[in-house]
């Protein structure tokens, strides 16, 4: 009894410091009140959004108790931030990123019931492929050039550079013109599969061709005078 009476004291000694704790956990809660509030809002739209949504209200609430129990546990017993602490906290970690995750999918079970935002999504997903594109393109038309300078000699190694180059273009040139012309996607897919086989050949045939001509006897084309 001696011992459950003194952590009863270290507890109720400890009342400042108990609405501290639950001043810095205030956010959960109203993380929690928030999904709540999206998914009565949602729940006439789509019954699978408003279930994520609740389901999310109760990750954050859980997500709470963990770190609240936490900090009362080791209000009561001063090694538990030796043993135990690690449990709660992982715990609490797991149940936020479980709601996160549960709101992220909230707007896209919404965008399958409002025709206008599955528009403007393919929109801003021809967007995204490309920049994408364009980035890319870039890198692997860098990558052409040094191939092309390092080993001049080597004509297979700027076939498989430019393959690499053409290829990217081509499998994300046909994601931008998909999300613009969705009807045209099973005419499409045979391109974008061309495209993403020449993409993935050049660049595994490029990586043994330019090991194979580095340990090949000789003076490197890099090296060799002329």
């Amino acid at each position: 009894m001696g011992k459950v009476s003194e952590a009863l004291r270290n507890v109720t000694g400890r009342q400042a410091e108990f609405l501290s704790v639950l001043r810095e956990l205030q956010p959960l809660v109203l993380l929690a009140s928030f999904a709540l509030v999206i998914a009565t809002f949602s729940a006439p739209l789509s019954s699978n959004a408003a279930g994520y949504a609740v389901t999310a209200s109760m990750s954050f609430i859980a997500a709470f108790v963990f770190l609240l129990l936490q900090r009362l546990v080791t209000f009561a017993v001063k090694d538990f931030e030796r043993y135990g602490i690690s449990t709660f906290t992982l715990g609490a970690y797991a149940s936020i990123g479980l709601g996160l995750v549960l709101l992220f999918l909230v707007p896209g079970e919404l965008a399958k019931e409002i025709p206008s935002v599955t528009f403007y999504g393919r929109i801003g997903n021809a967007v995204f492929y490309a920049l994408l594109m364009l980035w890319l393109s870039d890198i692997t038309w860098g990558n052409f050039k040094r191939v092309r300078d390092k080993f001049p000699q080597s004509t297979r190694l700027r076939v498989f550079a430019g393959a690499i180059f053409l290829g990217t273009i081509l499998f994300l040139l046909i994601l931008v013109i998909e999300e613009i012309l969705p009807a045209s996607s099973s005419f499409l897919n045979l391109f974008y599969y061309a495209g993403l086989t020449v993409f993935l050949g050049g660049f595994f045939a490029e990586a043994y061709e330019e090991d194979r001509v580095k340990n090949s006897p000789g003076p490197t084309p890099s090296n060799a005078k002329p």
